[in-house]
């Protein structure tokens, strides 16, 4: 069954952020503190912007071994090899697209 409701939602912009914790010992983001940089974007994408930018955890995206991966949609813009230390890079990606 379809929720319509939810079907209305749309975000300008929405950033899937791998969180995925890999049992096997390989490499993966949760490793790289990916829940943290998803945290704080979020923090600073709620108080900029609302309801208009959507962080989400999302599972693997097959970049673990380049760092941290993101993904903005509906743009499609992919980034890797992020750190925490990185958010602005995101910030500043999100900000852009705000802008269109």
């Amino acid at each position: 069954m379809v929720d319509k409701k939810a079907t209305d939602r749309h975000f300008e912009c929405h950033v899937f952020i791998c969180t995925n914790k890999k049992d096997n010992g390989k490499p993966c983001c949760a490793d790289k503190n990916s829940m943290q940089l998803r945290n704080d974007l979020k923090v600073w994408a709620a108080k900029k912007y609302g309801n208009k930018v959507r962080i989400n955890a999302s599972g693997c995206l097959d970049l673990c071994t380049e760092g941290i991966g993101a993904v903005i949609y509906p743009h499609q813009e992919w980034f890797k090899n992020l750190r925490v230390e990185d958010i602005k890079i995101l910030q500043d990606a999100i900000d852009e697209k705000m802008k269109d």
